[in-house]
């Protein structure tokens, strides 16, 4: 029969770290490897082979530990989007993951490509999805050569390297306000933001880096007070066909911890309103952004500060 050595089951933590910047998982990391490959075809066999069109790296975690203006500019880069812009930038900036049992994998770079959503709760810490983060091609590397998109070394984990910064992490009481009208909520307010990237391909090397196409933003939660005629009133159900949907407002949410989340002439269009024996009249709400206008220049998409 055939047995196992319990020594060879792999298992444990990891935390990351980008220059000075530690990240800390909620619950646990992932870092996927991956190759995208093209088919070749016969028209008597089907599938007869792929060949390697191109490879890369993906991180992701859900960020805990104490809030710092490093790491929200880590983890949101693109509040004012410089479209057209490389996800990689011109220099490679290593992303480090370390696990308790001793393994440290370098990156050789990274970008980040999907942005953790920031809830502002009473009693809930400020992230709630995965941050994700893509790693690719070395700079200036053929992607056969060592080291060309990683290296894996046996240095033993120094929890004094990773600082979680327990003693910090803080929620607090939450205020929000759509233009001058107050709101407030069920379970807190969530803000989302969705970068949208495009790839740039080389025939010899696959897919070299990409390029930010487009950033959205929008806060959604549930009201915990509000009327029929309170949720048409935040609503552009009264303008007339053709006419903008931007509101001219901001809609902010600050937190008693500091941080303060914002998107720019936020606008409703879908108003639900629901009737029950237990259920409160206003359904989820979710306000999209826009680019907000200074001297006729669009700039930042959604705004977050920490004080």
């Amino acid at each position: 029969m055939s047995s196992i050595a319990r020594s060879t089951l792999v298992r444990g933590p990891a935390a990351c770290k980008v220059g000075s910047v530690a990240l800390h998982s909620q619950a646990g990391v992932s870092l996927d490897f991956i190759i995208d490959a093209v088919p070749v075809q016969s028209d008597q066999y089907a599938e007869i082979d792929r060949l390697v069109a191109a490879k890369y790296a993906e991180t992701s975690l859900t960020p805990v530990g104490a809030l710092s203006a490093g790491l929200l500019s880590l983890l949101h880069p693109h509040q004012t989007p410089a479209l057209g812009g490389s996800l990689l930038g011109a220099a490679d900036a290593a992303f480090i993951v370390h696990t308790k049992a001793g393994q440290k994998i370098t990156l050789a770079n990274h970008g980040l490509w999907s942005p953790p959503n920031v809830r502002l709760s009473a009693t809930r810490t400020a992230f709630s999805s995965a941050a994700v983060f893509r790693h690719g091609l070395k700079d200036s590397t053929a992607p056969d050569a060592a080291g060309a998109y990683y290296a894996i070394a046996s240095e033993a984990w120094s929890a004094a390297a990773y600082p979680l910064s327990a003693a910090a992490i803080a929620a607090g009481a939450v205020s929000a306000s759509v233009g001058a009208t107050p709101v407030t909520s069920q379970e807190g307010f969530e803000l989302s933001a969705t970068y949208n990237w495009q790839p740039v391909p080389d025939d010899n090397c696959g897919v070299v880096d990409w390029t930010l196409d487009t950033v959205a933003a929008a806060i959604s939660f549930t009201p915990s007070a509000g009327t029929e005629a309170g949720l048409l009133a935040l609503m552009p159900f009264g303008q007339d066909v053709g006419t903008s949907v931007r509101s001219g407002a901001d809609f902010t949410v600050t937190s008693a911890n500091g941080l303060t989340m914002a998107i720019h002439d936020a606008f409703l269009l879908r108003g639900p309103l629901r009737f029950g024996r237990t259920t409160l009249r206003q359904g989820q709400l979710a306000f999209a952004g826009l680019a907000k206008i200074t001297a006729d220049v669009p700039g930042a998409v959604y705004t977050l500060s920490l004080a």
